[in-house]
């Protein structure tokens, strides 16, 4: 039944896996890459990463030597129940925290941050690039 929607050529498909699961052998991206074999039309959509066994990443996954994936993978992780229950505006300020504690490792790893952000913005649709997705990063 999935693969009559997702044959259609204006379709895109987020292949949504659990990280804690065998991410090359998934289901998802096995379905996605017989409507769309070169990945021009899929996004991955890794969920759970924050439970993935100890000694495991999804680093090659995510830089596409897995599967590659011309709109690339999301990382997902949900708030913990303890999180849920403080202040969101606490939560966001850790985060960027966390990001800002970390822009010269992920900027000698990725780049110029914006310009990562920019191409994530063009993926989804961002006439821009960088409008309103730049503006939720910051």
């Amino acid at each position: 039944m999935i693969l009559s929607y997702i044959e259609h050529e204006t379709c895109k498909i987020l292949a949504v896996t659990p990280a804690n699961s065998d991410l090359a052998n998934s289901y998802a991206l096995q379905m996605a890459g017989i409507s769309d074999p070169d990945g021009s039309r899929t996004i991955g959509v890794i969920t759970k990463l924050d439970i993935m066994d100890r000694g495991t990443d999804a680093k090659n996954l995510f830089l596409g030597n897995v599967t590659p994936l011309r709109l690339g993978y999301v990382g997902v992780v949900n708030r913990s129940q303890e999180e849920s229950k403080c202040n969101l505006r606490l939560w966001l300020a850790s985060e960027l925290m966390w990001i800002q504690g970390r822009e010269t490792q992920l900027t000698l790893h990725y780049g110029n941050l914006q310009n990562l952000v920019s191409q994530a913005g063009r993926a989804l649709g961002d006439k821009e690039g960088q409008g309103g997705i730049w503006n939720t990063v910051r």
